[in-house]
C-alpha cells in the first residue's frame, strides 16, 4: 500500500491531498512552530542581557551565522 505522500504526488489530484491527514497534520505543525518561534524572537527574556548576548556571538558572526 503506498503510502499518503506518494498517494498524493502519485494521483495529482486534490482527493489524495484531502486524503493524506497525517501529512496535513505534519505540515500544520510545522507551520505554527515556525511561526511560534519567529514571534518568540521578539520577546525579551528576564534576567538576560541582550548586548551581553549579541558580544558573545559576535565572532561567529562570519563563520556560523
Amino acid at each position: 500500500m503506498p503510502s499518503p505522500i506518494e498517494q498524493l504526488f502519485g494521483n495529482h489530484s486534490w482527493t489524495a491531498w484531502r486524503n493524506a491527514h497525517a501529512l496535513r497534520k505534519a505540515l500544520w505543525f510545522l507551520l505554527f512552530a515556525f511561526i511560534a518561534m519567529r514571534l518568540g524572537t521578539f520577546i525579551p527574556l528576564p534576567g538576560v542581557d541582550s548586548s551581553a548576548w549579541a558580544e558573545s556571538f559576535s565572532h561567529l558572526r562570519g563563520i556560523f551565522f
